[in-house]
């Protein structure tokens, strides 16, 4: 399996992943895969930040 998934977050003050969209993808397999990994990522808490927004691109490669 090989492919890039680009996906939208949203982080809230506590720097948890609180929203996941997908922007694209050529690997329709992969979309799940990515979205259950960034759900177990933990970001740096920015209290009185709100939430945030950001785009990520994972990238799925065979060795």
């Amino acid at each position: 399996m090989f492919g890039r998934v680009v996906l939208k977050i949203t982080v809230n003050e506590q720097g948890t992943v609180t929203d996941i969209t997908l922007v694209s993808t050529n690997c329709n397999e992969c979309v799940q895969l990515a979205k259950d990994a960034v759900k177990q990522w933990k970001y740096e808490s920015k209290p009185g930040t709100g939430y945030q927004t950001g785009q990520i691109t994972i990238e799925f490669k065979q060795n």
